[in-house]
C-alpha cells in the first residue's frame, strides 16, 4: 500500500510515527501540517476546506443513493441508504453513520462532493450496506437518542429491501453523534421493541457523561480558525484563560442523566477512538471510557487516530488517508 514519505519539516517525529502505523497510509506532511496549524480545537469548514478537493473526484462507480427517506415526521428525521449496485443473493451486514455537529446526514462543500457521502461510499466498498441518519435539533438531552432509536427501528424494519441484514447492524457516532449514540447505549428507555438492536458500536471522539466521575482536562472543544473563533482563542490564551464556554451543568442534572450504569451494564463489542489532535477534554473522555469499561472486564477496541484531528478522522475517510479506516473497517469485519 502507497505510504507518504515525511517531510524534512517534520524529521524524526514524522519518521516515527509513519513507523508505527506501518500498515497503512496516514495523513500527508502538508495536510498534516494544515490540520497542526489549525491546532487541538474543532474546525469543521477549515477542516474540510483541506479534504474537499481531495475527495472532490471520488468515485461513487458501485454505489446507488436512496436520499432523504423519512423514519419519523419531523422535516429532519430523514435518513440515505447506499447499497452496492452489484446484486447479492445474501443480505449484507448494515453500518449506521450518526455525524457530529448540528447532526445533518451531509455537509456540502463548495464545487465537490458532499460530506458524508465519503464514509457511505467506503462502507459499500467494504461490503455492507450504509445507513446516513440525520437527527433534530433540540436542546432536550435525549432528543439525539431517541432519532438515534428510531432510525435503528426503521432500519430494523426496512433494510432487507435494500439488501442489508436487520440482525448484523454496526452504528457508528462521532462527535456529538457519539454523545447521541452512547445516550442511546446507555438508556434502556431508549430503546425500542427489539432491545438495543445492534452487534457494535463506534464511539469516535465523543464526550460522555460518566458522573459522578470528572475528568480534568481543560481544553474542550472550541471553535477553530475556519469557525471564526481564531481571535478569540487567542486572545483568551494570551491573557492567561480559556475562551468563554457555556454554563456549567448542574451537578444534580448530570448525574441523573449518567451515561455510567449503562456502560457498566452493556455487553456489545466497542470501538473507542479519538485522535492526535481531539481537544484535551475529548481525548481525556476517551480514555476515560476505555479504562471503566476494562474495569467490568470488557475492555472496548482503543484507537488513537495519529496525525488526524477532530474533523479529519471523519473527513479523510475514502482518501488515501487510511489511518482511521484502516483498522476501523477491520475491526467492523470481526463484530459484523
Amino acid at each position: 500500500m502507497k505510504m507518504f514519505k515525511p517531510a524534512v519539516a517534520f524529521g524524526a517525529a514524522m519518521a516515527a510515527v509513519l513507523a508505527c502505523t506501518g500498515a497503512h497510509a496516514v495523513p500527508p506532511p502538508d495536510v498534516y501540517a494544515k490540520l497542526v496549524a489549525i491546532g487541538r480545537v474543532v474546525d469543521a469548514p477549515g477542516t474540510t476546506f483541506i479534504y474537499g478537493p481531495i475527495l472532490a473526484n471520488q468515485s461513487y462507480s458501485g454505489a446507488y443513493f436512496t436520499r432523504n427517506i423519512h423514519y419519523g415526521p419531523d422535516p429532519r428525521e430523514i435518513l440515505d441508504v447506499a447499497t452496492p449496485t452489484a446484486k447479492s443473493a445474501r443480505l449484507k451486514p448494515v453500518m449506521i453513520y450518526v455525524s457530529g455537529g448540528g447532526g445533518n446526514k451531509q455537509v456540502d462543500y463548495p464545487n465537490g462532493r458532499p460530506f458524508y457521502d465519503n464514509i457511505m461510499l467506503a462502507t459499500v466498498r467494504e461490503g455492507m450496506v450504509g445507513v446516513s441518519t440525520e437527527r433534530r435539533a433540540s436542546r432536550e438531552w435525549d432528543a439525539g437518542a431517541k432519532d438515534v432509536s428510531n432510525t435503528i427501528q426503521w432500519v430494523r424494519k426496512n433494510i432487507a429491501r435494500y439488501g442489508g441484514d436487520p440482525n448484523r447492524i454496526i452504528i457508528w457516532g462521532q462527535s456529538a453523534g457519539a454523545g447521541a449514540l452512547s445516550n442511546y447505549l446507555t438508556h434502556k428507555d431508549t430503546w425500542g421493541p427489539d432491545g438495543l438492536g445492534v452487534k457494535a458500536a463506534v464511539l469516535m471522539s465523543g464526550g460522555y457523561n460518566l458522573a459522578p466521575l470528572q475528568g480534568k482536562a481543560v481544553n474542550s472543544a472550541r471553535q477553530g480558525p475556519g469557525d471564526g473563533g481564531a481571535a478569540a482563542i487567542a486572545a483568551a490564551r494570551a491573557a492567561g484563560g480559556a475562551p468563554a464556554g457555556p454554563p456549567p451543568v448542574d451537578p444534580a442534572v448530570q448525574l441523573a442523566h449518567s451515561q455510567l450504569p449503562g456502560f457498566k451494564a452493556l455487553k456489545i463489542p466497542l470501538y473507542v477512538t479519538t485522535a492526535e489532535l481531539d481537544p484535551e477534554r475529548t481525548v481525556e473522555a476517551g480514555e476515560m471510557l476505555r479504562d471503566l469499561m476494562c474495569k467490568q472486564g470488557r475492555c472496548p477496541r482503543f484507537q488513537v487516530n495519529k496525525m488526524e484531528s477532530h474533523i479529519s478522522e471523519v473527513s479523510a475517510i475514502n482518501s488515501d488517508d487510511k489511518e482511521v479506516e484502516t483498522p476501523l473497517f477491520a475491526w467492523m469485519k470481526k463484530v459484523r
